[in-house]
Parts: structure tokens; sequence; C-alpha cells
């Protein structure tokens, strides 16, 4: 019965070209060990997911067209920060940065997305967070009654679609906190 079953899986190894040897080179790029629908930065087909696809961008998109988790994404060369899929641009998508308040010292999105190592990206996000492909938001705030769901929230009490350069206002006297849309 051992044998029958060791023949079996030789068998099928055998029949679909496959090797049990890690290290066996193969004219087949493979994966490179990416999972379905993911990204990593090494080996495989330029990058590419058993059924991803490039994007007209250059990007990644997932199995049927599934978005790419956050920290997977490569857009232009690029690891991107956020997931989904690359913009029109062949660039990294959109999302909301941290929650920031007064005691952090940004005065514009500019600056805290600078200084995070990203882009400022304006009227590029939707209220959830993610890329905008309409006209979004170019940052999102909650009051202090509500600065506890910053990070979790896809109702902010305000947001704006003005440009990065532009002050955005922190009550001097309250916690409220504030996230600038970023891509990169």
């Amino acid at each position: 019965m051992l044998r029958s079953i060791a023949f079996a899986a030789f068998s099928v190894l055998l029949s679909c070209g496959c090797s049990s040897d890690a290290a066996s080179p193969s004219s087949d790029p493979g994966t490179g060990g990416a999972p379905s629908g993911g990204v990593f930065g090494g080996g495989g087909a330029a990058g590419i997911a058993q059924g991803g696809a490039v994007t007209s961008g250059g990007g990644v998109v997932g199995a049927g067209g599934a978005p790419v988790p956050p920290g997977q994404l490569v857009c232009g060369g690029k690891q991107c920060h956020a997931g989904g899929a690359c913009d029109k641009n062949g660039g990294c998508p959109a999302f909301l940065g941290d929650c920031f308040g007064n005691d952090d010292h940004y005065d514009t999105c500019d600056g805290y997305c600078s200084q995070h190592g990203y882009q400022c990206a304006p009227q590029a996000c939707g209220p959830d967070g993610n890329a905008y492909a309409g006209s979004g938001f170019t940052w999102t705030s909650f009051s202090q009654n509500h600065a506890a769901t910053c990070a979790t929230s896809v109702a902010p009490d305000h947001s704006g679609t003005s440009d990065c350069g532009t002050v955005v206002f922190l009550s001097l006297t309250a916690t409220d906190v504030v996230r600038c849309c970023c891509a990169g």
C-alpha cells in the first residue's frame, strides 16, 4: 500500500514537471513563494503572484482583480504603504495617515506626509481611508469627543478638500485629531 502511494506521488510530480528539490532550476518562473493574490519583492514572474496581473499603471492586482493587501503592492518599481491597486498614473494609491493632534506639531498635510516619507495626495482619499477616484478629501478630522475612534471610523466630524499646503485646523484647547491623505 505504501509503495503504491509513493508511486502515485512520484507520478504526479513527474507529469506536472514539478520537483521536490527546491534548489532545482526550472524554466517556469513560478510565483516566487507569494500567496495567491499577494506580491512579494523577490522571485516569481516579475514579482506577480499566481493568478495576479499587471495593471496598465504597472501595478499588480490579485487573482480575479482582487486588491493587493497593504504592504504587498508594488507600483512603478516602488513598494507601497497602502494596498489596493496602482493609481491611473502608475503610482502608489492614496491612504489616510495616522491620527495626529497639536502635540505632534504638524501644521499642514504636506508637512505630515513628507515627515513620514510620503507625498500629500490632495482630494484623493475617501472617508474610510482608502484611495478615492472621484473628488475625495485631503484631510479628515475628529473632535475631542470622537478622537478615540479616529483610526477606525469612516464618519469623520469634518473633512477638507484644500490643497496640501493649507494649515489644518486643530483646536488649541481641545484634543482634536486629524488624518492627512498621503501616497507613497
